[in-house]
């Protein structure tokens, strides 16, 4: 499935510099774990969605 560069996605990544936490809310299936792996490639993030939380 290819990723579409999706207009918040320059905003989410120079905001990685700060050292903040960002809640990226939305509805089912609208792509946004998709677009927090594009954004942290190989880091770790955490999601509190379906069984438990991943990292």
């Amino acid at each position: 499935m290819p990723f579409y560069n999706q207009t918040i996605y320059k905003s989410l990544k120079a905001h990685l510099s700060k050292r903040q936490i960002t809640v990226l809310t939305g509805m089912r299936r609208t792509g946004k774990t998709t677009l927090v792996r594009q954004l942290l490639a190989r880091g770790a993030f955490l999601s509190f969605a379906g069984e438990g939380s991943r990292f």
